[in-house]
């Protein structure tokens, strides 16, 4: 039980980092080509993670494993990126937050579909749950599909289908290379494809990079850091030891620490929507972790 906390203490602290994600993607695309930032986030980090777990790699690739590897890569980071960044460009950080909640509905319909897992009435009711205060909290009553973000809003359903599938397909991987190990070769593939776009990028548009203020400069750090080497490293952490449909679930906890952060710093007040929002997506986090726990505690120790 005690390792089971230990994996929710880090996706937790995934989403803590994620959280401010959508406002430091939009700070840094919004004077960067999308595209070209993508692919310097995923070089630049892709050669970090690869420094540091390369060592982890319990078993390498052989002969077909490496199109695993490549469409692991494809769909979780490459994908997942360029896409996102060039939604970000386009949609607003409240559009993609609630985008992006598709996340866990998706996964757990796609795990379902190819057989990787059975959604049990728990998950169903806690999928619900969850969902349902996501909603509330991002006034979804109030979203519609406008011809000004419709772009930037399907660019983000992109890469919210594409990290779904992704967290589908890496569960087995996981259990054959080693959380660690996975995501130093599915990242260090991402950089080898995408660097020499970066290194384009840094070498015709130096004056765009050097020319950046203090606070984009920040957002870039924390991006390529924070919110990919430590949240890629956590999450592969957390898929080798829980179904992808319980890793996809803690993604609701986004909007509620982008608004918490908001109303911390006084941009925000605390309101009757937050605190609704706040029981209905804790309810349905603590009813999928119960129901796991059940599960785990039936089937006996591994």
């Amino acid at each position: 039980m005690a390792s089971l906390w230990r994996v929710y203490g880090a996706l937790l602290l995934v989403q803590l980092l994620f959280g401010l994600h959508y406002l430091t993607t939009q700070l840094v695309v919004e004077r960067i080509n999308p595209v070209e930032w993508a692919a310097v986030r995923i070089s630049v980090a892709g050669t970090i993670l690869v420094l540091l777990h390369r060592h982890r790699i319990v078993r390498w690739p052989v002969g077909t494993e490496w199109r695993q590897i490549a469409l692991l890569a494809a769909l979780g980071v490459v994908v997942n990126m360029v896409f996102f960044a060039m939604g970000m460009e386009r949609t607003t950080p409240a559009h993609g937050a609630l985008i992006m909640c598709m996340v866990p509905v998706l996964t757990l319909t796609f795990a379902v579909a190819l057989g990787y897992e059975r959604a049990s009435r728990a998950q169903q009711a806690a999928l619900a749950l969850a969902f349902g205060g996501t909603l509330v909290l991002l006034e979804a009553d109030r979203f519609h599909l406008s011809g000004k973000y419709l772009v930037g809003d399907l660019l983000v359903f992109i890469n919210a289908t594409s990290f779904a599938l992704f967290l589908v397909f890496s569960r087995q991987a996981v259990d054959r290379h080693g959380a660690m190990g996975l995501t130093a070769l599915v990242m260090g593939a991402s950089a080898f494809v995408m660097a020499p776009l970066a290194l384009w990028s840094g070498i015709t548009h130096a004056d765009a990079w050097g020319a950046l203020p203090q606070h984009v400069l920040l957002a870039v750090g924390y991006t390529i850091i924070l919110a990919t080497v430590v949240t890629y490293s956590l999450n592969y952490y957390a898929l080798g030891r829980v179904p992808s449909s319980q890793v996809a679930l803690f993604i609701y906890l986004q909007p509620l620490i982008a608004t918490s952060t908001s109303i911390a710093v006084g941009r925000d007040v605390l309101s009757p929507r937050l605190l609704l929002s706040a029981a209905l997506i804790l309810g349905g986090i603590a009813l999928t972790a119960l129901s796991y726990r059940d599960d785990a505690e039936e089937s006996g120790p591994s």
